[in-house]
């Protein structure tokens, strides 16, 4: 067999396997993961901050806006129709004697890099049950404070629903959720 014929062949076999076993062939770097996410600048309602593994600590002693935590919770989805996985997270900051803001934070995929579209202060000591992304809409079950309840423990069950539209987050829907309590 003749050499130019042998890489054409070569060149098919190659293609074939990468059709095949695509996941493995893929250039990788265009994704975003969770190692991008947590070491990402953000912007949010205490200012532009660095996550370093997860966690941003103000090097100013005694400052106002003392820490930011990723608490684990996000999921990745297509936010604006480009096909591309971008994400969503909260983000938690504690602020002042007992605050702890709760943001949620869409993130866009630009090519492998995290790059923040939006944030939403949801309120201080919230508690984010779930959430998830389906079909470019940011699904969170939230519970958030009755007029009556105490800042430790919010008690109203929500399902909100909201949409990246021009770099904001608008909330489309919210619906409370009746969740019935156990007694032990």
């Amino acid at each position: 067999m003749n050499r130019p014929m042998s890489m054409f062949i070569m060149l098919i076999i190659l293609a074939g396997s990468c059709f095949f076993y695509g996941e493995y062939c893929h250039a990788g770097g265009d994704e975003l993961t969770v190692n991008k996410l947590m070491n990402a600048e953000y912007r949010l309602k205490c200012g532009k901050i660095k996550l370093t593994d997860g966690v941003f600590e103000n090097p100013i002693e005694g400052a106002h806006h003392s820490s930011t935590e990723w608490p684990g919770k996000f999921d990745f989805g297509d936010l604006n129709g480009d096909g591309a996985a971008d994400a969503v997270a909260i983000l938690w900051s504690f602020v002042g004697a007992s605050g702890t803001w709760v943001e949620l934070v869409a993130i866009k995929n630009q090519k492998g890099h995290p790059r923040q579209a939006a944030a939403l202060n949801l309120g201080n000591k919230v508690n984010i049950k779930s959430l998830s992304i389906n079909s470019g809409l940011i699904l969170l079950e939230i519970v958030r404070h009755s007029p009556s309840d105490p800042m430790c423990c919010p008690s109203v069950h929500f399902l909100e629903k909201y949409r990246l539209k021009c770099d904001k987050l608008v909330l489309v829907s919210k619906e409370k959720l009746h969740v019935g309590t156990t007694e032990d």
